[in-house]
């Protein structure tokens, strides 16, 4: 779908114009007349066609069709103004319309633009609506907008999750309270000056965007086109959610010089002579904006008085919205200019009792005397909800009254305000964190040092607390940048041990590990052994074929005594490890047997389970599938006794594991289903992936439809997922959609060749499916492809035998189609031993019959299918 790219210049005029009723709004030439008792009348003239797709949008989100408009010009083009129309329509229309501004500054937290509008949301709603609204994903919103936890007293926090799924909940649980939501009420999102808004934000507005077409949500996006580079975060944005095909994009440009005569006469109410607005215009090109600051300075200065109306050829403004808004600001008095200076260093926004506190000489009476002038000036604005605070009607000019200061007293002014504020915020500090990390990195360094590094290493938890990895990334880098060529202390380990967290979340895992086992080298060495632990227990996933935590497990568990409870922790996660990392299986099933033993005499069911949680996936990956399978049941038994919904997920996942590949197939279903609705509980990505994976291959041959449905959400969530991309391929050549099922064919390869080669999935399954589907369509063109991935598998030292059977299934029927013997001797002698198992569509005791004729043993062959069709209602089955 290509993009709608859209130029609106954009201007309102006023019912009757006169010079001094014209109020400069900022950043849209918008005019309003303010008539006493009336209040301002602002209308839209000209454009029609440009508003209409606008209402266009509205009116499709109004019907249940969500729509995405992002709206994107230069400074001062008009785009918060449009969007302010456009929610007057929609609130005239009974729709609710919810803001989220970003900021350039660094110190308002992640997710801030999404956080405004929840919390604008919940304001004046009753705890039922609210239940009814987040349902069981409220405990995971309230995590980041603490109002909604006090709202509904008594939320139950979600169970702990790995920091990637971790964020998917929380951003499926916003974007469905949105959903349900707007069912009640029509919901106009707008979220402004997206070019300063952080990645955790991006993301979030992504990931709705994928999911709102079915919904009575109308958002907009506004930018500034000129901030973007490639390399900015929004541009990702742009490029992803520019697929949907309900999503709009609108440029805004300047106004022609037409239009120029047209807004100043509705500004102004006089008719200029062409080189005068010629000059004007030239000024200005047309932005909004500018013309109205430009407008401002001739009524102040006598030019456009009715009784002279002589306008220079040369405007006296300096080039540029710098000297444009200077001229404005020269207009106020000595007192009001500081106040304002003292409001742009606290950011955008800023409240009533934060200048005060910066100034003690100010009385409250001459501080309200210069709020009025800000006012009246509409050089600032105030904000719904009360509490006194305060907005810059323009980001330019905060901009310009921050940038006109000295960088020394710029420097002092942040660390004034840093201090104040940690005053102001007393026993609430923390939550402010970011905040104040910002004020104090803008300060002096040499007087801030300490406290960045505190409030950076508070700001970094919170942020992670919240899933905002990139933002938590980047606070601990820069604590620790604060902390350079001191010694290592506390502080600096903790703020290692957050980096580390921040860079596995962010997958950059060899990065973690260095930034781990520095903080567990201090934790060590200073003899604290509860913090060296939790570093070694970081549940980072350990690398397939790379070893990376196998030796920081290992020097935790010389640490403690042998007997220790947790030594039984770290025993299983060595474990883990050590099957993953080094393919050390024998060594792996004896550390869990000592972790299993220390649980089973501590009576630690947690321990125990743990253990067991591990041990399925060996058992599973070393193919001792009734091992699993039984292991598998007990780990229910005992997830349900703690509680642990996670780990029964686990449990059901790899019991349908094992049963598939026994061929166990009434309570193979048992378990699929009961895993998926676990998982759909939990809302934990991965589990749902997985757990959909497993259905759709349940389903097929007994319910086609299912199995496509299954296929379809799985897909939707993780479109390159090599399992999900396999078994749909398949199912559609069997379908007899040959075109479909070589696309999915052709995305299977593309994500196996953008992956690392390896034992993995990206490997695997094309190595088993590729020669599947050709064994069904007669096509061989793909075979050297499946070939090189299955030699990639059995060629790493790292392949466990699940993975290897798989492989040599995917030689084996590659040597049948080609009619290669040799390689068919060497795939029988590989899989004889795993008679008697199952794969996707077929088992191994079929192939076995293959390969026999193929050699042209027709006897052995003969016995291996008789064997094979024994066993074809158990078919359809994965073990892994």
């Amino acid at each position: 779908m290509p993009m709608i790219i859209t130029l609106i210049p954009l201007f309102t005029v006023p019912v009757r114009p006169t010079v001094t009723s014209c109020i400069m709004f900022g950043n849209c030439a918008e005019v309003s007349l303010v008539n006493r008792g009336v209040g301002e009348s602002p209308i839209f003239v000209g454009r029609s066609s440009e508003i209409a797709r606008l209402t266009s949008a509205l009116d499709d989100a109004l019907e249940n069709r969500g729509r995405l408009v992002m709206l994107a010009g230069e400074p001062g083009i008009g785009k918060t103004r449009i969007t302010q129309h456009l929610a007057s329509q929609a609130e005239a229309q009974g729709a609710a319309v919810l803001w989220g501004w970003s900021y350039e500054e660094e110190g308002a937290p992640p997710y801030w633009p999404w956080m405004q509008l929840i919390r604008a949301y919940i304001q004046d709603k009753v705890s039922e609506q609210l239940s009814s609204d987040f349902g069981p994903g409220a405990s995971d919103v309230a995590a980041l907008v603490p109002e909604l936890g006090q709202a509904l007293p008594g939320l139950e926090p979600s169970p702990p999750l790995e920091p990637e799924q971790a964020r998917f909940r929380l951003f499926e649980s916003i974007t469905t309270f949105l959903k349900n939501a707007a069912q009640n009420q029509p919901i106009i999102l707008i979220l402004d000056d997206l070019h300063w808004a952080d990645r955790p934000t991006l993301l979030l507005l992504q990931f709705l965007a994928r999911v709102m077409a079915d919904s009575r949500l109308l958002v907009v996006g506004a930018y500034r086109n000129v901030e973007l580079s490639r390399e900015h975060s929004l541009s990702e944005t742009i490029a992803q959610v520019s697929r949907q095909p309900f999503c709009h994009f609108e440029l805004l440009s300047g106004l022609n010089r037409e239009e120029t005569e047209g807004f100043i006469k509705a500004s102004t109410g006089l008719t200029l002579a062409q080189d005068q607005v010629e000059t004007i215009y030239s000024h200005t090109e047309g932005n909004p904006f500018f013309l109205t600051q430009v407008l401002s300075i001739l009524s102040n200065s006598g030019a456009l008085a009715p009784e002279t109306m002589e306008i220079p050829q040369r405007i006296e403004i300096p080039p540029g919205v710098r000297g444009i808004i200077g001229q404005r600001l020269n207009g106020l008095s000595d007192q009001t200019a500081e106040l304002l200076t003292l409001g742009a260093i606290l950011g955008r926004e800023f409240e009533f009792k934060q200048l005060g506190i910066l100034d003690a000489s100010l009385t409250p009476e001459r501080l309200l005397e210069a709020i009025d002038e800000g006012l009246d000036a509409r050089l600032i604005e105030g904000l719904p909800a009360g509490r006194d605070r305060y907005r810059f009607t323009h980001a330019l000019i905060q901009q310009v009254l921050v940038e006109e200061l000295s960088a020394s007293r710029r420097m002092r002014l942040h660390l004034s305000a840093a201090e104040a504020l940690e005053t102001m915020y007393g026993p609430d500090v923390e939550a402010h964190a970011s905040e104040l990390a910002y004020h104090f990195a803008e300060g002096d360094p040499a007087l801030a040092t300490g406290k960045l590094a505190h409030y950076s290493l508070l700001a970094g938890e919170r942020a992670l607390a919240t899933n905002a990895h990139e933002e938590a990334l980047r606070l601990f880098v820069r604590g620790l940048a604060a902390k350079e060529g001191q010694e290592m202390d506390g502080e600096s380990s903790a703020l290692l041990f957050g980096l580390g967290k921040a860079q596995a979340a962010t997958h950059q895992r060899r990065e973690a590990v260095t930034s781990l086992t520095r903080a567990f080298d201090y934790y060590a060495e200073s003899g604290n052994l509860d913090q060296a632990v939790a570093v070694a227990e970081y549940p980072m996933t350990p690398g397939l074929g790379r070893i990376r935590l196998t030796p920081l497990v290992s020097r935790a568990l010389q640490l403690l005594p042998p007997d220790a409870p947790e030594s039984g922790r770290l025993l299983a996660r060595h474990g883990w490890c050590l099957s993953t990392e080094t393919g050390d299986f024998q060594g792996a099933r004896e550390a869990l047997e000592r972790a299993l033993t220390i649980a089973q005499q501590t009576g630690d069911l947690a321990l125990e389970l743990q253990t067991l949680g591990t041990a399925t996936q060996l058992d599973l990956y070393t193919l001792t599938l009734q091992d699993c399978a039984a292991k598998s049941l007990r780990a229910l038994e005992v997830a349900r006794m703690v509680g642990d919904l996670h780990a029964e997920t686990m449990a059901h996942v790899s019991g349908w594991s094992a049963l598939g590949g026994l061929g166990e197939f009434e309570r193979c279903v048992q378990h699929g289903a009961a895993g998926l609705g676990l998982a759909e509980r939990l809302r934990d990505r991965t589990l749902l992936v997985t757990t959909l994976w497993q259905n759709t291959i349940l389903s097929v041959d007994d319910d086609w439809r299912s199995a496509f449905l299954y296929s379809d959400r799985g897909l939707e969530m993780a479109g390159s997922d090599a399992r999900l991309l396999g078994s749909r391929a398949i199912m559609e050549h069997e379908a007899g959609s040959a075109d479909e099922g070589d696309a999915y064919l052709d995305r299977l390869v593309e994500a196996m060749e953008s992956s690392l080669p390896g034992p993995t999935f990206e490997y695997l399954i094309p190595a088993f499916v590729i020669p599947l589907v050709s064994h069904i369509t007669g096509n061989l063109d793909r075979l050297e492809i499946a070939q090189r991935a299955a030699e990639v598998v059995l060629a790493s030292p790292f392949s466990a035998p699940i993975m290897s059977m798989w492989a040599n299934a995917g030689l084996a029927l590659v040597a049948i189609q080609r009619g290669d013997e040799v390689l068919a001797a060497r795939q029988f002698a590989a899989l004889k031993p795993r008679a008697g198992m199952f794969l996707p569509q077929l088992s191994v005791d079929h192939v076995l019959g293959l390969l026999a004729g193929a050699m042209g043993h027709y006897d052995e062959a003969d016995a291996y299918f008789n064997s094979a069709h024994a066993m074809e209602p158990r078919l359809r089955l994965s073990p892994m």
